[in-house]
């Protein structure tokens, strides 16, 4: 509370835990037709850039998508060109990262 007030000029504040990057997924695992649905948000009073990316277990880049100014996003992912196989999906905004594993069947 001091350094907030004394360093940063911060001069009013709510009490309790900063809700930060969410991420969620479903259906998983996904199906060789089925789409995967995905909502990605940022705390409710604050907006920014979100980098969101799809990496196979090789480390190359399936999917990726920059949003920037928002604080909620929907996406509906068609995977019936993704191998079979597992993929991280990592959500960044260059402080807090949210890594989430699937699997394709």
């Amino acid at each position: 509370e001091c350094t907030a007030f004394n360093v940063y000029g911060v001069r009013t504040y709510t009490s309790g835990v900063c809700s930060g990057l969410d991420m969620d997924v479903f259906p998983v695992p996904v199906g060789p037709n089925s789409d995967l649905h995905i909502n990605l948000s940022y705390p409710d009073l604050m907006t920014g850039s979100m980098d969101f990316k799809v990496i196979d277990l090789y480390g190359k880049v399936i999917e990726q998508r920059l949003f920037n100014s928002v604080n909620r996003v929907n996406l509906q992912l068609s995977v019936a060109t993704w191998p079979t196989g597992v993929f991280v999906l990592l959500l960044s905004n260059g402080r807090q990262s949210v890594v989430k594993k699937i699997s394709k069947y």
